[in-house]
């Protein structure tokens, strides 16, 4: 009870002391303007890989698989197991058990480049943006 009275007291000095403050006549309207400046500033954001570099990618993989059916002999069957490389040296690992098609193996390689490639091209903005 004696350090509540103690306390109370050492409250009362605090606050007797110290004025209340209060804001000015237009505060409200101040914050607003600056929200409503934050609000219009906005920043754009590049995309990570450019439309031109799109257009490219898009006419290398139009070309190689131009280029793939007018170098296949015209018979009337059709197969591309004569051009698509062969990933047999897998199997030769321990998990000869796992059959993996090579769509498999193609798909990882593709996202594997795909992946470092997108980390080339951050880290080339990011180093652009720092400097």
């Amino acid at each position: 009870m004696k350090t509540d009275s103690r306390i109370d007291k050492i409250a009362k000095k605090v606050f007797s002391n110290d004025n209340i403050e209060t804001p000015s006549l237009d505060f409200t309207s101040n914050i607003m303007v600056k929200i409503s400046v934050e609000k219009q500033t906005s920043t754009e954001i590049a995309p990570l890989i450019s439309r031109n570099t799109w257009y490219i990618i898009s006419l290398i993989i139009i070309s190689l698989i131009s280029y793939a059916m007018l170098m296949m002999p015209q018979s009337s069957s059709i197969s591309l197991s004569e051009y698509i490389p062969s990933f047999d040296y897998f199997n030769t690992l321990s998990f000869k058990s796992i059959g993996i098609s090579s769509i498999t193996y193609y798909s990882i390689i593709s996202v594997g480049v795909l992946f470092i490639l997108q980390l080339i091209i951050i880290d080339h903005r990011n180093n652009q943006i720092h400097i």
